[in-house]
């Protein structure tokens, strides 16, 4: 009982011809004309680009920050407004109101620079316009707000280190954003 085994171009049968089967003529090629589906079908946006994804992270991370030093200059604020003025520098109750009262309407605002700051951040991230362009906008915002603190009137000993930080991050979330307008674009219609 010996078993004979075919030749190693016959163990298979196909339909297409094998170079060592010229007996058998080649398929005809196919002669339709059709478009391929990808073609016809809508052109979807390509993934988001990785500078816009850093860029969004970015704003959202700075906009949570402005939150965190709103939070508490808010509530420095009504301390030195609160009752406990008269304790904490006697003689300066009437001041240290006026001046907790400016300290929080500028918290306030910080408070709401940051919410945007975070907004802008997260929607930017789904690909609105919108939140793009008001991410730009927040991120210049931002850098000259930093940029007058690196100038601002201040002892010899202040460090401008954290300033400097917080301009390239403004600064690098303006490029990020202004450069994946394309990505933008397509994502809006």
């Amino acid at each position: 009982m010996t078993e004979s085994t075919p030749p190693p171009d016959q163990r298979w049968s196909t339909d297409e011809p094998t170079a060592s089967d010229p007996a058998r003529p080649p398929a005809p090629a196919s002669t339709s004309y059709a478009t391929p589906a990808s073609t016809t079908a809508a052109v979807a946006p390509a993934g988001r680009p990785g500078l816009v994804t850093a860029g969004s992270i970015t704003l959202i991370v700075l906009g949570a920050l402005t939150v965190l030093i709103g939070v508490l200059s808010l509530l420095f604020g009504v301390l030195l407004a609160g009752g406990n003025a008269a304790e904490l520098a006697p003689g300066f109750e009437g001041m240290l109101g006026a001046f907790g009262g400016m300290l929080i309407f500028i918290a306030i605002l910080v408070l709401v620079f940051g919410a945007l700051e975070i907004w802008a951040g997260i929607n930017a991230l789904g690909g609105r316009s919108w939140a793009r362009i008001t991410g730009i906008v927040l991120s210049v915002i931002g850098a000259a707000m930093f940029v007058g603190g690196l100038f601002g009137a201040r002892g010899d000993d202040a460090n401008p280190i954290l300033n400097i930080v917080f301009v390239a991050a403004y600064l690098f979330v303006v490029y990020a954003l202004a450069t994946g307008g394309r990505w933008f674009t397509a994502r809006s219609g």
